[in-house]
Parts: structure tokens; C-alpha cells; sequence
């Protein structure tokens, strides 16, 4: 469960990382494994990169490392990794309930033209919800994605 939770942690991280205006983000590629794959191999067959290009590959290797590893994990115990995923869209449930009840108190403080420290600490946690329900989304679109590549 330990590795699970790392190999979670270490996918989320690399989202938040890898916010670019590249080709394909590192979020495009972890929720199109199938697409992933194939762009690695055509990375691997790529003779003189340029730099950019050079970028975009290291980018796509490690999305597909990180996909090879949730697949693993996938194929060893697919009742588990179930479970892992309906957790993880409870989890997002719980997200947005939380982004939606602070949304609301946003609205009302300004409404009631609240003090500005109480507006400002509002409004950074509703950005924080926000980025948290992204990566959330982000990591069950990815699990999902992945039982999607067994399936014919």
C-alpha cells in the first residue's frame, strides 16, 4: 500500500510540474496511455532531437515509466486497484463538495463586503480546492485510463 501511495504521490507531483505550453502536458500524456506509448517509441526512434523536442520526449518518458508502473500495479491485483479507484472518486467527490461550500462563502463575504484578510484567506483556499479537485481528476482519469488499456 506504502508503493501505491508513492507511486500516486510521484504522479500528482509531476502534474503540478508540468504546467508547459509544450506539445502535450504531462497530464494530457498520463490520461492517454495508449497515445503515451506509442509517442515513446516514436521518441525512441528519433535520431537528432531538438532541444525542444528533447524536452517533450523526457517529458514522455517519464509519463510512460509512470504508467508501466500504475499498470504493474494494475495487473498484480485488479480487485485492489479497483478499490484504490472508487476511493479515489470518493475523494473528488469529497473535493468538490468542499470547493463548492467554499465558492458559496466566497460569494457571501463579498456580498457582505467582509473585511479584505477574510476575502484574500477565502479566496486562496478556494484556489487551493480548485488545484486539489484538478489533480484529483487528474489522478482518477489516469487510473481510469489505464484499466481502459486492458480492456479490447
Amino acid at each position: 500500500m506504502l508503493k501505491i501511495n508513492r507511486v500516486v504521490l510521484i504522479v500528482l507531483s509531476l502534474f503540478c510540474l508540468s504546467a508547459c505550453q509544450d506539445k502535450y502536458t504531462f497530464s494530457y500524456l498520463m490520461t492517454h496511455p495508449t497515445f503515451t506509448t506509442k509517442e515513446a517509441m516514436r521518441c525512441d526512434a528519433m535520431l537528432n532531437k531538438s532541444p525542444s523536442a528533447a524536452t517533450q520526449c523526457q517529458r514522455v518518458d517519464e509519463a510512460a515509466g509512470l504508467i508501466i508502473a500504475v499498470l504493474k500495479e494494475q495487473q498484480m491485483d485488479p480487485e485492489a486497484f479497483g478499490q484504490k479507484i472508487m476511493s479515489a472518486e470518493a475523494e473528488l467527490v469529497e473535493i468538490k463538495l468542499k470547493l463548492k461550500v467554499a465558492k458559496g462563502n466566497l460569494e457571501t463575504l463579498q456580498k457582505n463586503n467582509t473585511d479584505p484578510l477574510a476575502l484574500k484567506a477565502m479566496r486562496t483556499e478556494s484556489a487551493a480546492l480548485k488545484s486539489m479537485c484538478r489533480d484529483q481528476n487528474d489522478k482518477v482519469k489516469t487510473m481510469l485510463a489505464i484499466v481502459g488499456m486492458g480492456r479490447p
